[in-house]
């Protein structure tokens, strides 16, 4: 199965489609949590709060420089999923921003 909108040539008609799909996604999700998830699901329970810990550095250079690898951790991750195709071209970079798009519609349909 192809979608001829999000592999379109014009980047604007691909924009506009991932565009769709994400607010769609968030409007459902955002529905679906609100009613049927317990308020503050997600708090302490992210990825990065429990990587991270709440422990505070000693220094705040030390802080900066842990949020920073953390980042580039996080940033090197997303550029090697874009880099992945699937199923007749399918890049798995879409799914980034469509997870966070759904992480994000939990984050305010549970408070």
């Amino acid at each position: 199965m192809e979608n001829k909108f999000l592999f379109d040539d014009s980047i604007i008609v691909r924009f506009i489609s991932l565009f769709v799909i994400g607010a769609i996604l968030f409007t459902l999700v955002w529905y679906l949590s609100y009613y049927f998830l317990p308020e503050g699901i997600l708090q302490g329970k992210t990825g990065s709060a429990i990587i991270v810990g709440s422990d505070v550095a000693p220094t705040m250079l030390e802080e900066w420089g842990t949020i920073v690898m953390y980042n580039l951790g996080a940033l090197f991750l997303i550029v090697m999923v874009n880099l992945i195709r699937y199923l007749d071209r399918f890049p798995l970079g879409y799914i980034t921003p469509l997870g966070l798009i759904a992480l994000y519609a939990v984050f305010l349909g549970t408070n």
